[in-house]
């Protein structure tokens, strides 16, 4: 299961408790800008496709709130206007919205809308800070993977892919983070920093979004790395 990496990993990982089973192998995916209490926007907007995903929401300030609702507001606004300018100007073919949609799935859940199609222009991820918020990250990972021994569960933990120019812009950083990781997480780490890092030409839209052949590529990597693993 892959989501909006500005849930959060505190809203995937309370998903995951309600439906974890024993003997599940939950392979967590968090990328480098993925923080533990996420963005109440996107939170928001699951939670109308969802109903569920608003038990799952994070513990935001009065400000926050107040700013998340604000651009929810906003975004649905915004969304309508923009609906109908697709409709009015801009084909089928080579509109933006027609890539994230609730269509844009196969059966298996992958998205697959944006397969095959020329790169948009590429949205620079911010760059890495590793401060005390990835400490409580990492602890309330470390709880859910408590949780899941106790449900006769196996987590893993696989650091996201990225492009080749954001490693090296963020090398240094890159490097604590991993070697907090590896200090204080408990549950295994499969492969290292290295193991997503694709050159800049098998990203679609963002510097963590592989393409078609960046997909394969690192899905190749991650079954490799498995396969040294015994379930």
């Amino acid at each position: 299961m892959a989501l909006d990496s500005d849930l959060g990993s505190s809203f995937m990982l309370k998903q995951l408790e309600g439906h974890l089973q024993p003997n599940d192998i939950v392979l967590l995916v968090v990328d480098y800008q993925t923080s533990q209490k996420g963005n109440l926007l996107p939170q928001l907007i699951t939670g109308d496709y969802l109903p569920e995903a608003r038990d799952w929401r994070s513990s935001f300030t009065v400000t926050e709130r107040l700013n998340g609702h604000l651009a929810y507001y906003w975004y649905i606004l915004k969304s309508f206007f923009l609906s109908l300018w697709d409709i009015a100007h801009i084909s089928k073919e080579s509109s933006f919205s027609n890539v994230y949609t609730n269509q844009g799935f196969n059966t298996k859940g992958d998205l697959i809308s944006h397969l095959g199609l020329p790169p948009y222009i590429k949205n620079s991820l911010p760059a890495l800070v590793v401060d005390s918020t990835l400490n409580q990250q990492i602890e309330e990972v470390n709880s859910f993977n408590r949780y899941a021994t106790q449900k006769q569960a196996k987590l893993f933990w696989i650091i996201g892919s990225c492009s080749e120019g954001y490693f090296e812009q963020n090398q240094k950083a890159i490097q604590q983070y991993e070697t907090l990781l590896n200090n204080t997480l408990f549950c295994p780490i499969i492969g290292n920093s290295l193991t997503g890092v694709m050159d800049d030409a098998l990203y679609f839209d963002s510097q963590n979004h592989p393409n078609a052949e960046g997909r394969k590529i690192w899905t190749y990597r991650i079954v490799e790395l498995l396969d040294s693993f015994d379930f």
